[in-house]
């Protein structure tokens, strides 16, 4: 926000909010006083002032933890980070991390990190469900309770009940399908008092277990019998056999690398994507527990989205429906029932097209901002939203805005399926990672910035503290008590467009500016100004230091003490320009400044020649 106040000789430019970033494809003479055509290390806050980014401080790092084990997962020569996760298990807070194909318990904060198992080293994503935290990455599947003295195992599955109150002869009622997790299934009988031969099915690979009886028993496994000494008691699902066929197909499952959750009006099916199809799986109940599970995976519960050229990229619940991305479509999924020739009720999942070329490019990056999903694709930045259905389950008309204009530029640098997305909910950014550039949305501001020094594979937000994971395995605390990286300086750079304050036809005369500053230990930054006619003007110190001892830096020492706002004049004497750039910049590994508001003096002369 800008305003242009005359008096009797001259004009002042009042620049009362900072806008952000707008990389206008045409030039950066029509931003708006306030935009920014480069904004390299600066925030802008959410009362859009511009302020100096976070720093970086390594608080841990699993690289020295991975070389001091006595024993390393076989196969891997050079360790990298893979994924991490944080959240409760068994009412206690855990943040996991895959480093070095060894899957660590750790506390951001710093603290030595505890193993909890071996995965492969292959890109990860973590979920939890059911108390439980689930590992996916393309080769297995594992999960861990959060106990002190447990680590992360195999998923073994749900063994599924596929017939109940079935006569020693075979037939029964139907219950649930096989588990793809497992070949290993159960039959529930009820037995007539007369027979002692019981039929499961031919060809069976094992019997596991049998409950209800103490009998002693053979087993047929080509004709698929269990025959007792003697006929058990008649009774209605006493004896139950548990058996195994084949090994399921557990193969399905380990292939995917991410997860949603979605079943309509509640979130307790866990549905898995990312094998490089057009499939995805979801998850059954554990009908032992009347509870919903992410270790049954039945046999049919999947869904196919759209031809099979093009794979699924991303899921994410959006009210009551869940959004399915492809690399270059959208559609929606919609919980229903059916009822199928045996008279029972089935749920099913609509698949219903809502865009045929705009989808996701970013594999499991496709996130909710506020109350709408985020995707990426084509370069830009979309974001999903909602009209009234008015009930109508036929269609969808969920409408793709574009929301990253004014940032194109830097867009066109990332390689889409390689950029990480991370909510700031705190400070209401919206982050993408990619080449160590942080491409930020501050969404309460609405404005755009870029980060630079940002080595990140990942970033989790934990109790309102941000943590970045790096490929070698540092973690780092990323915060504004830090004013460096680590020690290194923090190079920063805000430029504003081309302004001709309204009237580019005339000759401007600019003798000073006045910057407004928020007083606080360390606050400084340079100023210079950049015109049509010379590029070469002196940088002007402003500063507003406050008295401590906190990053102090006795070549700027101050024994300020008044906290309120300051105002310093800068004389930057500026003549005949026609367009005019105020710039500011700091490369410091101590100083911060939040800059509050710019006015400029400045008077009209002539016509341009």
């Amino acid at each position: 926000m800008a305003q242009l106040a005359a008096g009797n000789e001259n004009s002042i430019l009042k620049i009362r909010e900072f806008l952000g970033l707008n990389e206008n494809p045409d030039g950066d003479t029509h931003l708006r006083p306030g935009e920014l055509s480069q904004c390299r290390n600066f925030q802008i806050t959410r009362d859009k002032h511009l302020r100096l980014r976070p720093g970086q401080r390594t608080t841990l790092d699993l690289r020295a933890a991975w070389d001091a084990l006595s024993s390393r997962p076989s196969g891997v020569s050079s360790p990298e980070f893979s994924g991490c996760w944080t959240g409760t298990l068994d009412g206690e807070r855990h943040t996991v991390a895959s480093f070095g194909g060894v899957l660590w318990d750790i506390d951001p904060a710093g603290g030595a990190p505890v193993r909890k198992g071996t995965c492969t080293q292959a890109p990860a994503s973590f979920f939890g469900f059911g108390n439980r935290v689930y590992l996916l990455n393309g080769h297995e599947y594992l999960s861990w309770d959060g106990g002190a003295d447990s680590s992360f195992q195999t998923v073994e599955g749900y063994i599924p009940t596929v017939r109940t109150a079935s006569t020693p002869q075979g037939g029964g009622t139907l219950l649930e399908n096989v588990n793809r997790l497992t070949g290993k299934r159960k039959v529930k009988f009820s037995p007539d008092g007369k027979a002692a031969s019981f039929l499961l099915e031919k060809d069976i690979d094992e019997v596991v277990s049998v409950t209800g009886t103490s009998l002693s028993y053979t087993v047929d496994k080509a004709a698929g019998t269990v025959t007792f000494s003697a006929a058990p008691p008649a009774g209605v699902n006493t004896v139950v056999i548990t058996y195994r066929k084949g090994n399921g197909a557990r193969e399905e499952v380990e292939r995917m690398r991410f997860a949603e959750f979605y079943n309509g009006a509640t979130d307790t099916r866990v549905f898995l994507y990312g094998d490089g199809t057009n499939r995805c799986l979801y998850s059954g109940m554990d009908l032992d527990k009347s509870a919903p599970t992410a270790e049954y995976f039945p046999d049919l519960f999947e869904a196919r989205v759209g031809d099979e050229n093009t794979p699924i990229t991303a899921m994410v619940r959006h009210y009551a429906r869940m959004m399915v991305f492809k690399t270059n479509s959208a559609w929606s999924c919609d919980y229903s029932t059916a009822t199928n020739v045996l008279g029972q009720v089935n749920t099913v999942f609509l698949v219903l097209p809502v865009n045929r070329q705009l989808g996701n490019e970013a594999p499991g990056q496709a996130r909710l901002l506020e109350n709408n999903p985020l995707s990426l694709a084509e370069q830009n930045v979309y974001q999903w939203k909602a009209s009234a259905m008015g009930g109508n389950i036929t269609a969808d008309t969920r409408n793709a805005s574009r929301v990253s204009d004014r940032v194109r530029s830097t867009l066109a640098g990332f390689d889409l399926s390689r950029t990480v997305t991370f909510n700031h909910l705190r400070e209401s950014e919206y982050w993408f990672l990619h080449g160590g550039k942080a491409l930020i949305l501050n969404y309460a501001a609405d404005a755009w910035y870029v980060y630079e020094n940002m080595p990140f594979c990942s970033m989790l937000e934990i109790e309102g503290e941000v943590y970045g994971f790096t490929k070698e395995g540092r973690v780092r605390h990323v915060s504004r008590q830090y004013r460096n990286d680590d020690g290194a300086e923090i190079s920063a750079y805000a430029e504003t467009g081309s302004m001709d304050f309204d009237r580019d036809w005339l000759l401007k005369y600019s003798p000073m500016i006045f910057v407004a500053i928020r007083p606080e230990s360390g606050a400084r930054v340079h100023v210079t100004v950049e015109t049509n006619r010379r590029s070469d003007y002196p940088k002007k110190l402003v500063s507003a230091g406050l008295a401590g001892f906190n990053h102090v830096d006795f070549a700027h020492f101050s024994f300020g003490t008044n906290r309120k706002p300051k105002v310093k004049r800068v004389k930057l004497k500026v003549k005949k320009a026609t367009f005019y750039k105020l710039i500011f910049e700091s490369d410091s590994a101590s100083a911060t400044v939040t800059l509050l508001e710019t006015d400029i003096q400045l008077r009209y002369a002539g016509n341009v020649k």
